[in-house]
């Protein structure tokens, strides 16, 4: 039997009895070991609702749970498989089925005893069982579409900008601050509405600025603290050597009477101290050791303190003294971790506010939980809520450990054994839920060693992808060492991929090695490479190849180079499996026309946007037209589609006299048309007629009967190219119908954001070649993977207004947070 050579540590993640943490790389079969962990403790459990696996997205969630299920019915029916790998899976599904039997469970007619949830479906679920404790009464409905909701908060709360109110001369610092841009605050606010549940908790430190102060700048100087503590302990072996020669270079620049940094290292006789007043010395102490675009220094000379010759004219003794220094630098260029401290040195903010920052994020601290208590009023209003706001509920709703609610209780008695699938992708709230879920599951163990609650995570620092959703992979490093909320855990890491051969794991491992740091660090969430071995048998076949496109028309060559190497794996293999995967849709706009150039049909997922093909684009324009007669933009648009014909000069002609009436009333008006071309006025005379029997009918039908309708007596119909465009305008009726609340819709605009939301469906289920964004892809397998625009430049992160940043110290017993207000407009970016 052909075993992984990291089997010893996947049997021992299966102990029911112990609390594991399993960093899983990609491709190392981590679902399949999450569900043969359930399947383990079905096998001993009283009820199976005391397992609870929790996973991020609804796709993972369904998956696990109905392999789970598959698993099940597999062994309830079929004999012990001979395959190595599917008789450890059989084996414990047989356990957990005579468990079944004799509990009478009867997990396989009710699978939904089987509580595999999202963090969102667990936190509304928590929120339903105490809707007192978390705010809500009868449970609201959880928006679709929030952003309106932000926007709607956002307003309401800058219009209180020129009103007499005890936060007025806080929005004025504010407005000041973003160079009195009334549409960058509103969007800088509603981005952080978006996260509220992030930063809340530690605004609320905000009653007493003076001790909010004092608490952050704390952060501030232990984290530079930690980093001179490190760099004092790299440069200790070899400071009697060094010492003399930093000495000897700032009384050479004292002596030039530079206005340079090193002067302070003239009289050194001891390594700076480690705490923040010794930052400038330390600093100093880096421009020895690097140039100014922190790299080793080679050489050095005048400049960093090594003339020709001393000051008493010694060019001999000089000479050795450089060439000594020389040496010593020599010995650092292998240390990449002494390099990597020097250059996060040289970007260490100062350990305290300056004034203008503080004054910035002080008033932010005043005005954000208005702002939030405003966005409370906008979701009473509505009668919906986003899904922060049912995360914060489900913490409130547990309590705290010394003082837990009935909730917290009776979950503590229910819940025995939890499993979080992709850790890394943790965020603060996510991680403050489990802390508050795990309350005194230290203690019930140390008294119930035999049958302890246990907590099962499984995660992988290298695939952390979701930074942009504040995931701190820090709480993964952190969980992994020192365990949470008291329950330990033990690290067992897997090493084996069963997904890709060993050619491509052999070229990850060499390329990436280079390109993660190379030393953990959990304040930063710095992650280092964590080499694999390939499961698979070599291939011949396998090879990772990389070519480059230069020259103006270097998409376009790319985009054909796509096709031929779709082509040519087609030729080879015409039932294996292709993948081009970009890293936005944007990737896509010389890729997709070259792929239909060639006759191609591939499988598209929420790549194709419906908004960009013309009926869709026309549908629009008449749906906002009969909306609003007033709405000069759509009407225009209205009259240019094909199904209603106006030409360029009759258009001209006819805007002209709409200046102070609308385009509905204007074309009514014969006068208007007299001037228009026979064509013109023939068109026009059709739909006047076809647009007064759809204004009569207004509020009679329904949005998408009469929409429809209208769309159809136009001769709309027509002017569709393709079956697929007939797909894609019921789609667009199907969204409207959904979006109709009693007569009218409740927002155009939200409804025209809701249609640029949707993508074609799929146009040939059949394909093998698959056309995917790289975050779609993850977990997916294929024979051949497409990777194009890989040396375009990403898109930058938006900046917020607030940025934080929990802080845990090198050696894990500190914490804190560092906190600070987007810079000002026109200024330099801040640097904490």
């Amino acid at each position: 039997m052909n075993l992984p050579v990291d089997n010893e540590q996947r049997l021992a993640a299966l102990n029911p009895l112990k609390s594991v943490c399993v960093t899983a790389p990609a491709g190392s079969g981590k679902t399949e070991l999450l569900s043969q962990r359930v399947l383990k403790l079905l096998a001993t459990a009283d009820q199976p609702e005391e397992i609870l696996a929790i996973t991020f997205t609804r796709k993972a969630a369904a998956e696990m749970h109905h392999r789970i299920i598959d698993a099940l019915r597999f062994a309830a029916n079929n004999p012990e498989p001979e395959q190595a790998h599917k008789q450890l899976t059989w084996q414990l599904a047989k356990a957990a089925l005579a468990r079944d039997e004799q509990h009478q469970w009867q997990l396989l007619k009710n699978t939904g005893r089987l509580k595999v949830q999202t963090i969102d479906s667990l936190c509304a679920s928590l929120t339903r069982q105490m809707p007192i404790l978390s705010n809500f009464g009868a449970q609201p409905q959880i928006s679709d579409s929030s952003q309106q909701l932000y926007q709607l908060a956002v307003h309401n709360f800058l219009q209180q900008l020129e009103q007499e109110n005890h936060f007025a001369e806080d929005l004025m610092v504010l407005m000041a601050h973003v160079d009195n841009d009334m549409a960058k605050a509103e969007r800088l606010l509603i981005g952080l509405l978006e996260r509220r549940d992030q930063w809340l908790l530690h605004i609320g430190s905000a009653s007493d600025p003076e001790a909010a102060r004092e608490k952050l700048e704390h952060t501030l100087q232990l984290l530079v603290a930690d980093i001179l503590q490190q760099l004092y302990s790299e440069l200790l072996p070899v400071a009697p050597e060094l010492l003399p020669l930093f000495d000897y270079a700032g009384c050479n620049m004292q002596w030039q009477q530079s206005d340079s940094p090193i002067t302070q290292l003239a009289g050194i006789i001891e390594l700076p101290a480690t705490d923040p007043s010794a930052l400038a010395a330390w600093r100093a102490i880096a421009d020895m050791l690097l140039t100014q675009f922190s790299d080793w220094r080679k050489t050095v000379d005048k400049r960093a303190g090594f003339p020709t010759e001393t000051q008493d004219g010694d060019k001999a003794l000089a000479k050795t003294l450089k060439a000594n220094y020389v040496e010593l630098l020599k010995a650092f260029h292998g240390n990449d971790a002494l390099l990597a401290l020097l250059v996060e040195l040289r970007h260490l903010p100062e350990p305290e506010f300056d004034q203008q920052q503080w004054q910035v994020l002080a008033s932010l601290a005043r005005l954000l939980p208005l702002l939030v208590a405003q966005l409370t009023v906008v979701f009473q209003q509505q009668g919906e809520v986003d899904y922060s706001a049912i995360s914060i509920a489900a913490i409130d709703a547990l309590g705290d450990g010394l003082s837990p609610t009935e909730l917290a209780m009776k979950l503590d008695h229910q819940l025995c054994h939890i499993l979080v699938d992709e850790f890394q992708d943790t965020a603060s709230p996510q991680f403050r839920l489990l802390h508050r879920l795990l309350e005194g599951w230290s203690e019930y163990n140390s008294v119930n060693p035999e049958k302890p609650n246990t907590l099962f995570i499984v995660g992988d620092g290298m695939q952390s992808i979701y930074g942009f959703r504040e995931a701190n992979v820090g709480l993964f490093l952190e969980a992994r060492a020192q365990g949470i909320n008291g329950v330990q855990l033990e690290d067992l890491p897997l090493t084996v991929n069963f997904r890709s051969d060993p050619a491509v794991v052999d070229w990850v491992n060499t390329t990436f090695s280079q390109a993660f740091p190379l030393v953990e660090n959990l304040s930063r969430g710095a992650v280092p490479f964590e080499h694999a071995a390939a499961f698979n048998a070599n291939d011949v076949s396998s090879e990772v190849t990389i070519e480059g496109f230069v020259g103006e028309e270097a998409r376009l060559k790319e985009a054909q180079r796509t096709v031929e190497l779709v082509q040519q794996s087609q030729a080879e293999n015409p039932q294996g499996s292709i993948a081009i995967l970009v890293r936005n849709r944007g990737h896509l706009k010389d890729i997709i026309p070259a792929l239909s150039r060639a006759g191609l049909s591939w499988n598209a997922m929420d790549i194709d946007p419906l908004a960009s093909y013309s009926p869709i684009i026309d549908l629009l324009s008449l749906t906002k037209a009969l909306f609003n007669t007033a709405d000069r933009i759509s009407w225009s648009a209205l009259l240019r589609t094909p199904w209603l014909g106006l030409d360029n000069a009759d258009l001209h002609r006819l805007l002209a006299n709409t200046n102070k009436h609308s385009i509905w009333s204007v074309i009514q008006d014969s006068t208007a048309l007299a001037g228009l071309s026979s064509h013109g006025r023939k068109r026009l005379s059709v739909v006047i007629q076809v647009l007064s029997a759809a204004f009569e009918q207004r509020c009679r039908q329904p949005a998408r009967s009469w929409i429809e309708g209208v769309w159809l007596a136009l001769g709309g119909a027509a002017a569709v190219n393709s079956r697929y465009e007939f797909d894609f305008i019921d789609d667009y009726f199907d969204l409207l119908e959904r979006y109709q609340q009693g007569e009218l819709l409740p927002s155009i605009k939200q409804f025209e954001q809701a249609v640029q939301r949707l993508y074609a469906a799929p146009q040939a289920t059949d394909s093998q070649l698959h056309v995917m964004t790289i975050h779609k892809a993850k977990g997916l397998e294929f024979d051949r993977v497409i990777l194009p625009g890989m040396a375009r430049q990403p898109r930058s992160d938006d900046k917020t207004l607030l940025m934080w940043r929990e802080y845990l110290s090198a050696d894990g017993h500190s914490s804190g947070l560092i906190m600070s207000p987007l810079g000002a407009t026109g200024d330099e970016e801040d640097s904490i």
